[in-house]
């Protein structure tokens, strides 16, 4: 699994895509935001092509960190 992420303001967007993993599996998004507790995110599911795309709103100057984890496959961490 690999993801990449960008931020506009206080919009974070992430895509990434997966390969062998089956269409409709669930990404389950891991966030610490200043280095804070680890949250769930919303749990989103890949599409036909092996993507997933994961929007968060975050204050500005926030610094997020987010890893994905999908049937146990985690993507390295992205700090935005």
């Amino acid at each position: 699994m690999t993801a990449t992420g960008s931020r506009s303001g206080t919009s974070i967007t992430v895509t990434g895509t997966t390969r062998n993993i089956r269409a409709g599996s669930v990404v389950h998004p891991w966030i610490k935001v200043n280095g804070g507790k680890a949250i769930k995110g919303t749990p989103l599911a890949v599409g036909t092509d092996g993507s997933f795309t994961w929007t968060y709103a975050a204050a500005k100057g926030d610094s997020v960190r987010v890893k994905f984890n999908v049937r146990g496959i985690k993507s390295d961490p992205i700090v935005l």
